[in-house]
């Protein structure tokens, strides 16, 4: 079966689904993974084919509406307000090539923020799953993601929390979402309140790529939520460390790992400052992952390293903290 997975964002939010593609081929399926054209090599190297999905998240998040969502921190509205309209200036190029990536698919596997997954499959008749990185289903068990982990609501409000959370993501983007469904999909509008209903009573299924060892299941869940463990990706099979890393490992103690994975910051040589600091102050070398931070890869002394794309099951047994 052709299987279209389909997920925007940062690197944390397409490396995992890289990993579920291999498996869905190992399975025997045939995975196309759609997402943004900067991630076009790592899926290349995995062999999976790929579709492009418009927008450069690098720039988004350099950008000062993108700077502006970063700064929200444990404000889940003011997170939301800035987060949907960055979403609502980008639509209607994602949702023109999520249609081109979802042609003729058999399954449409779509991440939270890839939403568009869910109305197409529907367009065209054919299954969707969400398949989510972070529990997102209603739960008394705990609150919504951002609310912040000291915040205690209990039960009652937990639930409404979640419910919550899913108008304020809703509500700016609904006209948006109804006059594509209706203008190019041919559907009819989703109602005042939101897909969720009719989620529910389709039993869409969820997958979640995290441990129960880390958020064990919620009771009041529904049995088509699975909680699958985590989608590890391992290094490609031409894999090869840059020999320069690996004389730095071997010149001495097993160093320290800071990663800026996906945070794109304007002051990328004052964190660099500080990290090296605070490595020096404890007596140890350093190995930076220049990620999106703005470090460039490449720069060395006897007790910093910065390295470019390495992947973490190779460095993080060789490092002695991360």
């Amino acid at each position: 079966m052709r299987v279209t997975v389909l997920t925007v964002g940062s690197r944390g939010d397409v490396q995992p689904y890289l990993a579920l593609a291999l498996g869905l081929r190992r399975a025997g399926h045939d995975p196309v993974l759609a997402t943004h054209e900067a991630f076009r090599p790592l899926i290349g190297r995995y062999g999976i084919p790929f579709s492009p999905i418009h927008g450069d998240p690098r720039a988004v998040l350099l950008s000062d509406a993108g700077q502006a969502l970063l700064e929200t921190g444990e404000n889940p509205i003011g997170f939301a307000r800035r987060f949907t309209a960055l979403l609502a200036t980008h639509w209607n190029e994602f949702a023109r090539d999520a249609a081109i990536a979802c042609r003729d698919a058999g399954t449409i596997v779509y991440s939270p923020l890839a939403f568009a997954g869910y109305h197409l499959a529907q367009a065209a008749g054919v299954p969707s799953l969400l398949a989510g990185l972070q529990p997102l289903a209603p739960t008394r068990s705990f609150p919504l993601l951002g609310i912040g982990s000291r915040v205690r609501l209990g039960g009652t409000l937990n639930r409404w929390s979640h419910l919550l959370g899913r108008q304020l993501f809703w509500q700016p983007l609904r006209a948006q979402v109804n006059r594509w469904r209706r203008d190019e999909l041919g559907l009819p509008p989703i109602p005042l309140r939101g897909p969720y209903a009719t989620l529910e009573r389709e039993r869409e299924p969820h997958l979640y790529g995290f441990s129960e060892r880390v958020v064990p299941r919620p009771r009041d869940w529904p049995w088509w939520h699975r909680i699958t463990g985590y989608w590890f990706l391992d290094p490609p099979p031409a894999f090869h460390p840059p020999s320069e890393l690996e004389a730095f490992l071997r010149a001495g103690p097993p160093p320290l790992y800071a990663g800026f994975g996906s945070m794109a910051d304007r002051s990328a040589a004052r964190l660099a400052e500080l990290l090296l600091g605070a490595a020096r102050a404890t007596g140890h070398r350093l190995v930076v992952g220049a990620g999106w931070g703005g470090i460039r890869p490449g720069d060395a002394s006897d007790d910093l390293f910065v390295t470019g794309d390495v992947p973490h099951s190779w460095l993080f047994p060789r490092v002695a903290a991360v």
